[in-house]
């Protein structure tokens, strides 16, 4: 089996390349979409979500994405 190994002086351990969006998710619960009024926002967009967690466990980490303006 072959294995990969890579310098320990690397800046990063992780970098995350894709879609980063945010997802509005509804408080309400069982009501229609229509009579829905307030919405937590959450980090959406999976990607961006691997390197938040992978963040969070401690690994240093970047992420190459665009944000649109829609």
């Amino acid at each position: 089996m072959t294995t990969i190994s890579f310098p320990d002086h690397r800046s990063l351990d992780f970098i995350g390349l894709g879609r980063l969006c945010i997802d509005l998710n509804a408080n309400e619960i069982h009501r229609p979409m229509e009579d829905t009024v307030t919405f937590t926002k959450y980090v959406g967009g999976s990607p961006a979500n691997i390197t938040i967690a992978m963040a969070k466990l401690g690994l240093r980490t970047g992420f190459i994405g665009r944000v649109s303006d829609d």
